[in-house]
């Protein structure tokens, strides 16, 4: 269960760099409409999964 929640924070903390690095590439692209699609399906996607691994506790 420990190691459970540390690859969740872990998941998390990955997300967040990916994010910020996406941001900055879109920002030089001017691609704000799809920056703005993309980062809600990764939302999305990500909700799902941590359901599922919480569901395994």
């Amino acid at each position: 269960m420990y190691d459970l929640l540390i690859y969740i924070f872990f998941f998390l903390c990955m997300l967040c760099v990916w994010v910020s690095g996406f941001i900055k590439l879109n920002h030089i692209r001017n691609q704000i409409n799809f920056l703005g699609n993309k980062l809600i399906y990764v939302i999305i996607f990500n909700l799902i999964l941590v359901l599922k691994l919480l569901k395994i506790l």
